[in-house]
């Protein structure tokens, strides 16, 4: 998602430098969004267990008496819940298995249904949460109002929305009630629910909980993509460093203490992905099935970043200073380009890895057989054969890399060679693009230092090592 600030010109990285730059000519678009935003309600009545027992003694009850009072809220809840399912005629789905995923079951009803503005389904799960329980301290009957980790039943609601598109509202049964909006936008969040007409309900706080940010690069042919992520996320996997991501996410890491980076390379869901997690924090690099290469920055906690905003001290002065975010919905403009900046920095550092897939590509070209203009077949190189190595160790000689190879100084070296058989090895070495031809000139240059790469290998490392394991002792 880009906005339309002058602001935006000025995060946007330097032509070239980045991975669009780099593969500009096999991108065919490119597109900056939000791809997570949940945000929470907390209902400001009862969420704090001191408002709780406020509310209790308005309503002339006591804490232990927290279940008479809870179980009618969410008897009205559910209710609520179930009449408006059937006004809109849409099922209420039991959730029993671990291994159920609510997305497939929503684009098969979608699919069906169509993407029509309205409620599309329901699902009921029993889940662990943070719920409200009363801890007995003495026998008169004094009890005393705790949080504790429990379950209780939700329920999951799907909407299309006019201007959000597919988003859902998880509802829990039981105090504090703890609302979950759950988007997925390609515009402000603040923007379209103001303009959308959204009105959440009276007395709930609403917060940012979890914010991911995305930059898809969508490739020309799909396996070029495959090549190029396998490439690049191993060699990020192999030599990143914290302070590395730490930049990315414009942080820096404290010289006192030791600070862990946690990275990832495996298969999710839908295809391949490399992460980096710095605290709170991640960067993420996807390689999503159709050709695209997703960059991405994630949070589960606003607070983690700082940036610039008005300061109010508790004697009531202002001042305009570098603090934390605030985790208020009003945070994501400024969320917005501190995001963008991390994925413009995380996308220079990979444009700035070296690829070897071309290498591999020529390796493997060099032992394949290649056909003339008329069809005619000639055999690859296999540089384990003597008379392939010996043919382009001469390829490779000194005195040929200022004035060339020519037919007659190839055949001065294998001078029990016929001249037919002289050319046929100059054509092989042509349609294997180790040569190349001067203009109008019989001369020959050589092309590529992959020769050079191979025969080392061959005798540095292959012949050294089976020496070595073959060494009588």
């Amino acid at each position: 998602m880009t906005t339309s600030t002058s602001n935006t010109a000025k995060l946007e990285p330097p032509p070239g430098t980045d991975l669009i730059g780099r593969h500009t000519k096999e991108v065919a678009g490119h597109l900056r969004c939000f791809d997570r935003v949940i945000v929470h309600g907390t209902l400001v009545d009862v969420a704090p267990p001191g408002a709780l027992l406020v509310s209790m003694n308005h309503a002339g009850l006591r804490p232990r008496d927290l279940a008479r009072f809870a179980e009618p809220i969410g008897r009205e809840v559910r209710d609520h819940i179930i009449g408006l399912a059937r006004r809109h005629e849409v099922e209420v789905e039991m959730v029993t298995r671990k291994s159920f995923r609510q997305e497939d079951r929503i684009a098969a009803i979608l699919q069906e249904r169509g993407t029509q503005p309205g409620l599309v389904h329901v699902f009921a799960v029993k889940e662990t949460a943070t719920v409200f329980d009363t801890r007995h301290a003495r026998a008169d009957g004094y009890a005393q109002v705790i949080t504790r980790r429990g379950c209780c039943l939700h329920y999951y609601l799907y909407w299309i929305h006019e201007r959000l598109g597919l988003i859902h509202v998880r509802v829990p049964t039981w105090l504090p009630l703890r609302l979950q909006v759950y988007f997925n936008g390609h515009n402000w969040l603040a923007r379209q629910m103001d303009q959308a007409g959204i009105k959440f309900p009276n007395g709930y706080h609403w917060c940012l909980t979890q914010v991911e940010y995305a930059q898809d690069l969508v490739f020309k042919d799909p396996a070029r993509l495959d090549r190029l992520f396998e490439e690049v996320a191993r060699q990020a996997l192999l030599v990143i460093k914290v302070e590395e991501v730490a930049r990315f996410l414009g942080k820096r890491v404290p010289l006192n203490h030791d600070t862990p980076l946690n990275s990832h390379f495996g298969r999710r869901h839908a295809g391949l992905r490399l992460k980096h997690r710095l605290g709170p924090a991640s960067v993420k690099l996807y390689n999503k099935p159709g050709g695209i290469l997703r960059l991405e920055m994630t949070t589960y906690d606003v607070s983690f970043f700082r940036h610039y905003r008005q300061v109010v001290h508790q004697n009531g002065t202002k001042e305009d200073a570098l603090a934390t975010m605030k985790k208020t919905i009003y945070s994501l403009r400024d969320l917005t380009e501190l995001m963008q900046a991390g994925v413009n920095r995380y996308s220079q550092w990979l444009a700035s890895l070296v690829e070897h897939s071309a290498g591999r590509r020529e390796v493997a070209r060099l032992g394949r057989p290649e056909h003339d203009q008329r069809g005619r077949s000639y055999r690859g190189f296999n540089p384990f054969l003597e008379e392939d190595t010996q043919a382009l160790e001469t390829v490779l000689r000194g005195e040929y890399a200022l004035g060339g190879l020519t037919a007659r100084r190839l055949h001065s070296v294998f001078t029990d060679w016929s001249r037919g058989r002289v050319g046929r090895l100059l054509k092989r070495l042509r349609l294997h693009g180790l040569l190349r031809k001067i203009a109008r000139t019989h001369t020959y240059s050589l092309a590529q230092r992959v020769l050079a790469a191979i025969l080392h290998l061959k005798e540095y490392v292959f012949v050294q090592h089976l020496a070595a394991t073959t060494a009588v002792p």
